[in-house]
């Protein structure tokens, strides 16, 4: 491992070749010898650069790679904001809002079950919309959520025939404040498949 890294370090280090060494009728050819030269300021120079790159390495593998705690933006969900003077950063430190895969549900049955999350530690009160993003109708609208509690059952406007609807999840918040001041909101991309 040394000699490798400090090859990689060192571009001007020293080749000694034997010559080839006649011994009777047959030749001999010595081994080829090279030996590397590195002082100590190059040494740790080379610890260091090799230190980086795997810095480097595990960076990009965390980045890419690593953990999906929270839900990513794949185009899905669009951010708005609540009110003029409301903030609507998005940081892991405000209100995080969850992704919706497509749903099956029953054909011409207003029961469904489409579970609508407020996440545990969000600052604020979530409202759930179900709308059909071809016509605007709404079929559905929650009452106010607190964080921690999840709605896993609703009452359509009406039962669905069968087919794929385009929906969105739209999502109002609130502060827990006695105004109830309009949070950040989102709308987030669903397929009905109802069958």
């Amino acid at each position: 491992m040394y000699k490798i890294v400090a090859v990689l370090c060192n571009p001007l280090y020293k080749h000694r070749k034997n010559a080839k060494e006649k011994s009777g009728d047959s030749f001999v050819e010595a081994q080829e010898q090279k030996s590397v030269t590195l002082n100590r300021s190059q040494l740790i120079l080379c610890i260091l650069l090799a230190l980086l790159l795997i810095a480097g390495g595990i960076y990009l593998g965390i980045r890419f790679f690593g953990s999906h705690s929270s839900p990513s933006n794949d185009g899905n969900f669009v951010i708005y904001g609540g009110s003029e003077d409301q903030s609507t950063s998005t940081s892991s430190n405000d209100i995080t809002f969850l992704g919706y895969p497509d749903h099956h549900i029953p054909a011409g049955q207003k029961e469904v079950s489409i579970p609508m999350i407020n996440k545990e530690g969000n600052p604020s009160y979530f409202k759930f919309e179900l709308v059909l993003e071809d016509t605007d109708e709404v079929l559905y609208t929650s009452d106010w959520v607190e964080p921690g509690q999840t709605i896993s059952h609703q009452t359509l406007s009406r039962g669905l025939e069968n087919g794929e609807y385009p929906a969105i999840l739209r999502v109002s918040t609130v502060s827990f404040d006695e105004n109830r001041t309009p949070m950040t909101g989102g709308n987030i991309k669903t397929l009905l498949i109802v069958e």
